[in-house]
């Protein structure tokens, strides 16, 4: 087995269904990869970033760590699916048009200390999809929070899109060159 763990970091990813779609199987024997997301600029998607785990072996967790990044104007900044137990901090989460976060997991999730583009804790909440508009949805708990922009994002290196047919090609903003992996 490798002991090594995906890292999805430094990209510009705009326009897209998903942006980052990560779905985890969590198997102490299997030798579950869990990435870590950083440094990027999510923007302009339907959704930033979806994620969900399914945990076979509670006993087994390392937390797939989403960190310092910015995920803004988005439809939905970051949406967490079933057993959502990753650790979300750093991150700046703003100006996102329906909702920043939208739970789909009767879990609590912990969102502290993160930046969500202003101070007011009542229009922070209402960001917020989760146990306040369903109540078969967890908890979203967001103090403490930072009260300004986390210095966060992609450097401009590696633009990440999808054509019509959904086939994720790579940019290089230096050499305009499109690549496939």
């Amino acid at each position: 087995f490798s002991t090594t763990y995906p890292v999805i970091e430094n990209n510009l990813i705009s326009n897209c269904q998903v942006g980052i779609n990560v779905a985890v199987l969590i198997r102490a024997w299997f030798g579950s990869k869990i990435p870590t997301i950083q440094n990027n600029l999510i923007t302009n998607n339907q959704v930033g970033i979806q994620y969900e785990e399914s945990i076979q072996e509670p006993w087994a967790i390392n937390k797939t760590i989403i960190q310092n990044n910015n995920i803004k104007q988005n439809q939905v900044g970051v949406k967490l699916g079933s057993n959502s137990l990753c650790t979300i901090l750093h991150n700046n989460i703003e100006q996102n048009v329906n909702y920043s976060i939208q739970l789909q997991t009767s879990v609590d999730v912990n969102l502290t200390n993160n930046y969500w583009g202003t101070t007011n804790q009542q229009a922070i909440q209402q960001s917020f999809y989760d146990y306040n508009k369903d109540f078969n949805l967890g908890r979203i708990t967001f103090t403490p929070f930072s009260e300004a922009a986390y210095p966060v994002g992609a450097t401009p290196h590696t633009y990440i899109y999808t054509d019509t047919d959904s086939y994720v090609k790579f940019f290089d903003a230096y050499t305009h060159h499109a690549t496939h992996p």
